[in-house]
């Protein structure tokens, strides 16, 4: 379940992102809006699949507007440190002469889909550590 519920998510981003950016007519907010119900999509069903009985979506989301505070918090440092990474990479290749237009799509996804991955992250991280505090019946 887990590798189809990637296979889903890429497939998403992949039909949204045309190549250079451009669009398939659809506007960014609407394409992000696509891939967020996307990750919260493979995230409930990763953590229905992981119960005994499904999750009641009430909770779900509510777990998943607690991740989104915390990752409030967290996004501007991870952007500013994927800026960086990707800052020095453009002028070490640019220093060495290689081609680095090639970068343009990473860095278009870290932007744009990052946020919503660290929502994920924490979204997963905290419904597992709720459930191995469960005792089992």
């Amino acid at each position: 379940l887990r590798m189809a519920g990637v296979g889903l998510l890429v497939l998403a981003i992949g039909h949204w992102v045309a190549e250079e950016h451009v669009a398939t007519g659809w506007s960014e907010p609407l394409r992000a809006l696509v891939v967020a119900g996307c990750f919260a999509a493979v995230a409930y069903g990763e953590v229905s699949a992981a119960r005994t009985e499904a999750m009641p979506l009430r909770r779900f989301a509510l777990s998943a507007a607690a991740a989104a505070a915390k990752a409030i918090c967290l996004v501007p440092w991870l952007a500013v440190g994927i800026g960086a990474v990707f800052v020095t990479l453009d002028n070490s290749l640019q220093t060495f002469g290689v081609a680095d237009g090639w970068l343009n799509t990473p860095i278009y996804l870290s932007v744009l889909y990052g946020p919503l991955a660290s929502i994920y992250w924490f979204l997963k991280r905290d419904l597992r550590r709720e459930s191995r505090l469960l005792l089992p019946v």
